[in-house]
């Protein structure tokens, strides 16, 4: 894990990542980039009753850091996501384009 790589975290106190993860060169830190905490819901959904989503929240909202170092005492697993784990991560990363209609000036160039 010398590269950055999508890993899912779970810690000591059971909480689950998802983040860009490497090696650091001290052998009891991990670099975590774009880090997530998991998000566990029940969808109530008719079609598939007792179905549980997961969603992301930025881990540590009150830092503008993107980068943490986190002990690996701290870190009891580490694993590859799912395809839709996956998925669903890079979409939290990437801004979604909101597209704005305007009505007003609507001049041509001719």
């Amino acid at each position: 894990m010398n590269e950055f790589e999508i890993k899912v975290l779970i810690t000591s106190d059971h909480r689950h990542l998802v983040a860009y993860v490497k090696k650091s060169d001290h052998p009891d830190i991990l670099i975590a980039k774009d880090l997530k905490m998991v998000h566990y819901h029940h969808n109530y959904n008719e079609n598939s009753p007792g179905e549980v989503e997961a969603s992301f929240i930025k881990y540590c909202c009150l830092s503008d850091d993107n980068e943490f170092k986190l002990n690996c005492h701290w870190i009891i697993a580490a694993a590859n996501p799912t395809d839709s784990v996956k998925e669903s991560y890079l979409a939290t990363l990437t801004p979604k384009l909101e597209t704005e209609t305007h009505d007003s000036d609507t001049s041509t160039v001719e």
